[in-house]
């Protein structure tokens, strides 16, 4: 199944790049430690927003809902994994622990480049989606095109929207 892709474009955060581990096959428990790290990044993001500015109130918003979503996204497949014993353990994924150690550092770090991090994860967990519609089942392929993927793109776009705002 062919799927429309979305460039990707490079982020320059004068740091090294995200090198993701990719799974050998792609598993529901790969997809539910993706959304568990996510949930994580959010937290660690809105920890660095703290009671900064006003400015930042409606990035807060944002965050907040996207967090949200991502732990809503995880309890949806820790629940199907347990109806379909989908027990692969998913392995670690330097990628997440790349943005973590930004984010754990972020005060050193601009909201923007927050945005681009967490913007940078969101890309590369929509290419694993992707890649996971041609080697998944029906009713997993059901859940990425039904829940998973549209709502990673939405985050893209909602996160370029709000670095597009803060670009000088």
């Amino acid at each position: 199944m062919l799927v429309e892709s979305r460039s990707l474009r490079p982020v320059s955060l004068d740091t090294p790049p995200i090198h993701h581990h990719r799974e050998e096959h792609p598993s529901l428990a790969g997809f539910l430690q993706t959304e568990n790290a996510a949930d994580g990044l959010y937290q660690r993001a809105l920890d660095h927003l703290g009671d900064q500015d006003r400015r930042d109130a409606d990035v807060r918003n944002l965050l907040t809902q996207i967090q949200s979503q991502h732990a809503e996204h995880a309890r949806t497949l820790r629940c199907r994994i347990e109806v379909e014993g989908d027990c692969q353990k998913p392995s670690s994924n330097a990628g997440d622990q790349w943005a973590k150690a930004i984010l754990g550092t972020a005060n050193r770090y601009s909201t923007v480049t927050m945005l681009r991090v967490l913007k940078e994860n969101e890309e590369q967990a929509l290419a694993d989606y992707r890649r996971g519609v041609d080697e998944l089942g029906r009713e997993e392929c059901n859940l990425l095109w039904g829940r998973l993927i549209p709502a990673t793109e939405r985050n893209v776009d909602l996160l370029e929207e709000m670095l597009h705002d803060r670009s000088p």
